[in-house]
């Protein structure tokens, strides 16, 4: 899994300098001891674009976190809460894999909010199945309505 993080980080960051037109760095010379370490835990600001994307997405968690909350309020489990329920999960789920599938986002997010840059990595982590399963599993469990009480024999 490191292995997979730190190739999908090197493909970005290669992408990035050609389209800043910048040449990507010579993976000979990158590691050498002649080339100065970066500094250590130096808060660098995100670019504009980064920072926004990742504002983007976790406004779309957000906005289906608070209409899964609306939802579980009145849930009665109906065939059409459950499209509804799966169409926010899917829309959640699909944000927090954009972050961890890109390496600046995900280095952002772990710079500014590293408690929400677990819950998106372990978000993005499941298969969207077994997420909205689990959304499903959370849900209240609809209670059945009293039966009206009865006047005598089998009478009602």
């Amino acid at each position: 899994l490191d292995r997979s993080r730190a190739v999908r980080a090197a493909k970005a960051a290669q992408k990035r300098l050609q389209s800043e037109g910048q040449a990507p760095p010579n993976p000979e010379t990158a590691g050498s001891p002649s080339s100065p370490p970066p500094p250590p835990a130096t808060r660098v600001p995100p670019p504009d674009d980064v920072a926004a994307a990742l504002s983007r997405y976790r406004d779309a968690m957000a906005k289906s976190n608070r209409a899964l909350r609306e939802l579980a309020a009145t849930w009665q489990g109906s065939a059409a809460e459950q499209e509804e329920l799966a169409r926010l999960v899917t829309r959640a789920w699909q944000a927090a894999r954009a972050i961890v599938d890109d390496p600046a986002l995900l280095a952002v997010l772990h710079q500014q909010h590293p408690d929400d840059a677990s819950l998106v990595e372990g978000l993005a982590g499941k298969s969207l199945e077994k997420v909205v399963a689990q959304a499903l599993r959370r849900m209240p469990q609809p209670t059945p309505e009293p039966e009206p009480p009865s006047f005598g024999m089998g009478m009602r």
